[in-house]
Order: C-alpha cells, then sequence, then structure tokens
C-alpha cells in the first residue's frame, strides 16, 4: 500500500483546521468585543485581563476556550459571559484572530522619497 496517499487527505485537511483569523475578527466583533478586547500586551503592564483574551488565550488553550464556548457556566458559574452568539464551529477561526492579536502591528515602513537629497561638499 502507497502511505503517501493516505496522508494526503489529512495534509488537505490542515489549512481548514488552522482557522481563518480574518472570519475570527468578525466572530470575536459580534460575540466577544461587548465586553472584551484583543489587543497586544501593553508595556506599562495595564492588560485588563480576562478582558483582554488575547492575553488570555496566551496563558490558556483553545482546549480551554472550546469548553468556554461549549458551556461556559460549567467552567465558571459566576461568569456573566455569555458565548452563545458564537457558533462552536468558528471557534478555530477566533483563536486565530485572538492569537494574530497577540503580537503588536508592525508600524507601516514610510515610502522613500522621489525626491533625492542635496549632495554635500
Amino acid at each position: 500500500m502507497n502511505r503517501p496517499f493516505l496522508l494526503l487527505p489529512l495534509l488537505l485537511a490542515l489549512p481548514a483546521s488552522a482557522g481563518d483569523a480574518d472570519f475570527g475578527k468578525k466572530a470575536f466583533e459580534a460575540a466577544c468585543a461587548q465586553c472584551h478586547v484583543a489587543e497586544p500586551a501593553r508595556p506599562d503592564g495595564k492588560n485588563a485581563a480576562p478582558a483582554n483574551l488575547s492575553l488570555w488565550l496566551s496563558t490558556h488553550s483553545g482546549t480551554e476556550l472550546r469548553k468556554w464556548v461549549k458551556d461556559p457556566w460549567k467552567v465558571r458559574a459566576d461568569t456573566q459571559c455569555d458565548p452563545r452568539q458564537l457558533q462552536p464551529q468558528y471557534v478555530s477561526d477566533l483563536i486565530s484572530y485572538l492569537r494574530s492579536a497577540q503580537t503588536p502591528a508592525t508600524p507601516a515602513t514610510p515610502a522613500p522619497s522621489s525626491r533625492t537629497p542635496a549632495k554635500r561638499n
């Protein structure tokens, strides 16, 4: 039996299971953004965790987030968080978005000037 053909369906499934960060951002905005943010760590240390879900995810697993979305009251009975607007099939997308939000955006490099500097003698 040729083993590479057995791996092909698994390899094709990998990108789909990784999650779509752009769609995850939309899911976050619809289900979580009323109470939470998704930002990189602040240098001043004022990070507002657990309200900052990207920081929460840096110390917790995706499996924990999946359990939370499935039944948050089973994880923490006194929670006010209600993720019922977030469909379980979109959790991978949400995780991808939160992971991408953990790193600060790099500032855009300014375009080089079309003028050349004057030469000095």
